[in-house]
């Protein structure tokens, strides 16, 4: 697939926080994320806000001279947004590309299900939990197609930005390391590589605060 960074669009609201957030383990090669909680949405007295993010496992398949490194999606998992038993929202992502240069996650979220959605929508799924979230209202009329809001060129992206640089903590993805860094998603563009990296323009996003599940100590060889 293509190597492009995402920009986000124009006007949006916007939210930012930081937390523990990402594991790479070289001796399969998974990258893992902890427990994810949305902080904010851009919304006041949104529902979703509380939330938990479950963010599939991604294994390490490709790396390339070019500067970016490929991560496939392990189990068949959708990334969801949830509360127990009560899903509000799912996506999938069929991998993620980290670029080493600007030391950021990015990956396009598909088949996007959306709790509360009309029975004639595109985003209907009769197994998750309606919710009062104006975030994912406003998500609903920019990802549909017939809606007049709807941009054909912009997709949806779900981006890590850690905080430490990945390389060098973990020797090149030879080393077990866990990194705290910052998680969002949003409407955008894909940017070509090369470029000056990620060009933060706007439009829907959402950021959640990462904290890595506790784990038992592990010796690795």
């Amino acid at each position: 697939p293509p190597r492009r960074r995402p920009k986000k669009r124009r006007n949006s609201s916007n939210g930012r926080s930081q937390g523990n957030g990402m594991s790479f383990d070289p001796l399969g090669g998974s990258l893992s994320f902890g427990e994810n909680f949305i902080v904010d949405t851009g919304y006041a007295d949104d529902l979703l806000v509380g939330a938990e993010v479950v963010v599939p496992e991604f294994i390490l398949t490709e790396e390339e001279l070019t500067g970016s490194v490929l991560f496939d999606r392990g189990p068949d998992d959708p990334l969801t947004l949830r509360d127990g038993a009560d899903i509000y929202f799912e996506a999938f992502i069929s991998h993620l590309t980290y670029n080493i240069d600007d030391n950021l996650f990015h990956g396009t979220l598909f088949d996007v299900s959306l709790g509360g959605a009309d029975l004639n929508s595109p985003f209907f799924n009769p197994d998750l939990t309606p919710i009062a979230s104006p975030f994912l209202q406003e998500l609903e009329d920019l990802l549909d197609p017939d809606s007049p809001n709807h941009d054909p060129e912009s997709d949806f992206y779900f981006t890590f930005s850690p905080f430490s640089d990945v390389s060098l903590m973990t020797s090149e993805l030879t080393e077990f390391a866990s990194l705290s860094g910052e998680n969002a998603m949003f409407l955008g563009y894909a940017v070509p590589e090369p470029s000056s990296g990620v060009i933060a323009t706007g439009l829907v996003l959402i950021v959640m605060r990462l904290r890595r599940r506790p784990q038992l100590s592990r010796t690795h060889r």
